[in-house]
């Protein structure tokens, strides 16, 4: 093993030196360490005119990267082994040479070579596994014989690398960098440890020993471990926490797989979950699905001050606080919200210590409801008279329901309201010790008509209760169908009765929330002819007709229906009308 000195020599020409530079220095290491690998299966430097274009960006525990590309890369010593993979179907697939960079060369370049550590190996698609140091050294790991697919013990050391070759050629899949495990005596490993189309190496500290359990919303429970947790996709980025006092606190970088991985282990949230983290001392928060998605208050991480933020955050579950394992009173699993612009959050949202995730229905409060009842009402001739309930739903004690007021609003062309009663909802509930009801109205505007009604308190000004509770009757309102048009063949006439300014109060006047629904009202078309509007054209109307036959608008016989050409004379010329719709009525009938 390399001393310190060493080491640190290492770590400068990581951070300040060329590639070339680097790559110098990493012969000189490898020649210094004889025991882990064997010499003799390392090949000659590919040609790196023969690799095609290929990115990798290595990333060192304090977060310096190093971006290599096709000629580092192919500057770098190469091995060459045989390997394949087992799938778990037990089929035997990607047998043949692999050709690569070991992957403990990409490590020692960032200057970490204790058995603290581990890497993670990332796809271009973000897929990631993690090989711990023992498995970075090709040791303790599940072998299988390349023919019979049987577990066998390996009696030498495998190579985890960065492969480019396969079979002496370029990849054609997984590639242009692919994870392959290979060793001298041509044993294979399991399919799950290979990662195709590796873009980045990230070396972390070895995570401290963790559980975690995620509930799904159906209850199904998935326990996980630090290996479990190692080999989920991990972001990095700055965040910090401020208290009620408007003091940032926790500022740094964060590490681990953000909440929604999580969630999505377990069949993922939707906008009618909410999300509860416990920690392991009972504490929970709950957080919603906004949130879960990065939607929090953001402040300046030096000031404390409200800002804006511009790009989007993503709460985690870190491991890592400034790229070591976090302390035993936050971790080993913090909740943390972090984002590109390093802003601060709210502290309550900042769990320590979290042992479980549980995906949980969103319970919906239940809304009091106003509605207009009937909803829809059919009229079918003129004078015909209908109520309207004026209808409250959902109501619970805790509410203190004590007043109400509406405000209905109709065609005064189509309608007239005839009555207002006062509803039976508040009255069980008014007596002593409450003073009784007092209702205000029916007031009456241009096209509508306000009431109101609300519980008196006792001499003290005191309500006792119970208060309203369930459903019941505001007020019914009467009205009168006091015009229709004339011609089957015209559309019926409609108006929206519109429940609008609608108002619940509780006893310090507070505003009960809650929703309303309008009613709708038509009346259909008579036949022209049809002078008593009973839908239909006969005799009586013919008698109807002759009584204000001959009159004039200013005659005491004057029926302005009969006057069915609109001339202002009942003359021949109606009559020759009503004949033509002798016998017409209406289809409802």
């Amino acid at each position: 093993m390399l001393d310190l000195n060493t080491q640190n020599t290492t770590r400068k020409a990581f951070h300040g030196k060329s590639v070339s530079a680097a790559i110098a220095l990493i012969v000189i290491i490898m020649t210094g360490m004889a025991t882990w690998q064997h010499q003799t299966t390392f090949q000659a430097k590919a040609s790196p005119d023969t690799l095609p274009p290929m990115t990798l960006t290595v990333v060192a525990l304090d977060g310096t990267q190093q971006v290599l590309h096709e000629n580092d890369i192919g500057n770098l010593a190469s091995y060459r082994a045989f390997g394949g993979f087992v799938k778990s179907t037990g089929a035997l697939s990607g047998l043949g040479n692999y050709t690569g960079v070991p992957i403990r060369t990409f490590v020692d370049m960032t200057g970490v070579i204790s058995n603290g550590y581990s890497i993670k190996i990332i796809a271009i698609d973000n897929f990631s596994k993690t090989l711990n140091y023992e498995a970075l050294n090709g040791t303790g790991l599940v072998t299988y014989d390349n023919v019979t697919g049987q577990i066998v013990q390996h009696n030498q050391t495998l190579t985890p690398m960065l492969a480019y070759y396969y079979n002496d050629a370029n990849l054609t899949s997984g590639g242009p960098l692919r994870l392959a495990i290979a060793g001298p005596e041509g044993l294979l490993t399991q399919s799950a440890l290979w990662v195709s189309n590796v873009v980045r190496l990230e070396v972390h500290p070895n995570l401290q020993p963790m559980n975690l359990t995620v509930v799904a919303v159906n209850g199904t429970q998935l326990t996980l471990n630090e290996a479990s947790i190692s080999s989920l996709p991990a972001i990095r980025g700055v965040g910090a926490s401020r208290n009620q006092l408007g003091i940032v606190k926790n500022l740094g970088n964060y590490t681990g797989p953000a909440l929604n991985t999580f969630c999505n282990l377990v069949g993922g949230m939707s906008n009618t979950n909410v999300l509860r983290l416990t920690a392991i001392d009972g504490y929970n928060q709950t957080i919603s699905y906004d949130q879960v998605n990065g939607a929090f208050a953001t402040f300046d991480n030096v000031t404390g001050q409200s800002v804006q933020n511009n790009q989007s955050l993503t709460p985690l579950l870190a491991y890592h606080f400034n790229d070591a394992n976090l302390s035993s009173s936050d971790g080993p699993l913090k909740l943390a919200i972090i984002g590109p612009e390093g802003l601060a959050t709210t502290s309550g949202y900042w769990v320590k210590q979290v042992v479980k995730l549980e995906i949980l229905q969103v319970v919906t409060p239940v809304t009091v409801l106003m509605t207009v009842e009937p909803s829809v009402y059919h009229a079918k001739s003129i004078n015909e008279t209908f109520s309207v309930g004026i209808n409250i739903y959902n109501v619970t004690d805790a509410m203190k329901l004590v007043g109400f007021e509406f405000k209905l609003g109709y065609n005064t062309t189509l309608l007239d309201i005839v009555d207002v009663q006062n509803g039976t909802f508040f009255e069980p509930f008014a007596g002593s010790p409450n003073g009784g009801m007092l209702y205000y109205g029916p007031y009456y505007g241009a096209d509508y008509v306000l009431f109101a009604g609300f519980i008196l308190p006792d001499v003290n000004g005191t309500w006792s209760g119970p208060f309203p509770t369930d459903n019941g009757t505001l007020a019914t309102i009467t009205f009168r169908a006091k015009y229709q048009s004339v011609g089957l063949a015209n559309p019926p006439d409609s108006c929206v009765l519109t429940l609008f300014d609608t108002r619940l109060a509780d006893p310090q006047a507070n505003a009960i929330l809650h929703n309303s629904t309008n009613g709708y009202y038509d009346i259909v078309p008579s036949p022209m002819g049809d002078l008593n509007f009973d839908g239909k054209v006969d005799i009586f109307d013919a008698l109807v007709f002759a009584n204000s036959f001959g009159t004039k608008p200013t005659d005491a016989r004057w029926n302005s229906y009969a006057d069915l050409n609109r001339d202002n004379v009942i003359d021949i010329f109606d009559a020759i009308l009503l004949g033509n719709d002798f016998g017409d009525k209406r289809s409802n009938l």
